[in-house]
């Protein structure tokens, strides 16, 4: 009897435990949709994975999944202090004592990556928020102030580019780690410098206009372990553009009109170049988690449906204050188509701890 009920309890810890694990995505090849940061229109029907705001959309996910998405990615600012959000307001010096400098296009404060740990105590609840809310994926943006002067180089005590570089690495590494405590997979958005340290930690990547800086090819180690980049170019594509993304990158490239090279228009339809058929490169057939679904597709010129299709719906959630506007217009082609780091405890480990318990108890009464 006993140990019939050492078996069960074995079970019960490897079931809870499990359950903490994230699941890979399995292949590169990840039809998506972006809802979070855009002002553009989107179409969710066919999107295996869709992009919201983890503070402004998360009441949206339970209907996402019914209408079909697999992995629902949740996005935050995990590099700086934007003032309207609700963990913000209230707690305002909290941030303000982190807060280096504003950023150059947006109303938002860059984050002192030299005091990386105390900007993680403040984003650890973030990170439980989103495995509380259902996310899958959580995409923490703005992980780059070593690439950005107007961040690393005021940050006080001065520091190097590189020592500022080795920061950020060890702060993103503790956001893969804490993702992934609390079931979740992590995407790497932008902070190409850092793919090669991180990419075994990550599990996905977003990038934004990498056609125009020319830097798709930097995500290739992502595409090479059979993981996702989720792409964005803030301007029109040409039909080889695309071409190029989906047959040579292996991306999964979306592309809008905009005016400065910094988001969608506002009401610009965003178009994608990604097609699914035959996925690429080819998952493993053991590991292939996702199944194949029919290209996202635009919206069409004339609202006329009446075949049971998804509406279109603005990808915009409370809108990001901007700080100013400019840059230049876009270029035009053929329109292809807890409150700290160690507190906050993950369902799935509240889930090991419940199960130890109870098995415990039983194996007690025993005794």
């Amino acid at each position: 009897m006993l140990l019939a009920l050492a078996v069960a309890y074995l079970g019960l810890m490897v079931a809870a435990t499990s359950a903490t694990t994230p699941a890979p995505f399995g292949t590169s090849n990840v039809p998506w949709s972006l809802l979070a940061w855009s002002e553009g229109v989107e179409r969710t029907e066919g999107a295996v994975a869709v992009d919201i705001d983890l503070f402004d959309m998360a009441d949206r996910i339970d209907a996402l999944r019914a209408a079909g998405a697999k992995k629902i990615i949740c996005y935050y600012s995990a590099g700086t202090s934007e003032g309207w959000r609700d963990d913000v307001e209230g707690s305002e010096a909290k941030w303000e004592a982190l807060a280096v400098r504003k950023m150059e296009h947006w109303d938002e404060m860059w984050l002192d990556v030299q005091r990386w740990e105390e900007v993680a105590k403040l984003m650890a609840p973030r990170l439980a928020r989103a495995r509380h809310a259902g996310c899958d994926v959580v995409e923490p943006d703005n992980t780059d102030c070593f690439d950005n002067d107007e961040c690393w180089k005021h940050i006080e005590p001065p520091v190097t580019r590189a020592e500022a570089r080795e920061l950020q690495a060890q702060y993103n590494s503790w956001t893969a780690r804490e993702a992934h405590r609390l079931g979740m997979l992590v995407c790497l958005k932008n902070s190409n410098e850092l793919i090669g340290e991180l990419v075994d930690q990550y599990d996905c990547a977003v990038v934004e206009d990498c056609i125009r800086w020319e830097s798709c090819g930097d995500f290739a180690p992502f595409v090479a372990q059979n993981k996702p980049v989720f792409a964005i170019e803030y301007a029109r594509l040409s039909a080889a553009q695309c071409t190029r993304a989906r047959e040579k990158q292996h991306i999964q490239l979306k592309y809008c009109a905009s005016s400065n090279h910094e988001e969608c228009n506002d009401g610009a339809v965003i178009s994608n170049c990604f097609s699914v058929d035959p996925p690429t490169p080819p998952p493993p057939a053991a590991e292939s988690a996702l199944p194949t679904v029919a290209p996202v597709q635009p919206p069409p010129a004339a609202a006329s449906s009446s075949g049971g299709a998804v509406a279109a719906a603005s990808a915009t959630s409370t809108p990001r204050p901007a700080a100013g506007a400019g840059g230049d217009g876009a270029a035009t082609g053929a329109n292809g188509s807890g409150n700290n780091e160690g507190s906050s405890l993950g369902t799935g480990h509240r889930a090991v701890a419940c199960a130890t318990a109870a098995a415990a108890g039983v194996l007690m009464a025993f005794w």
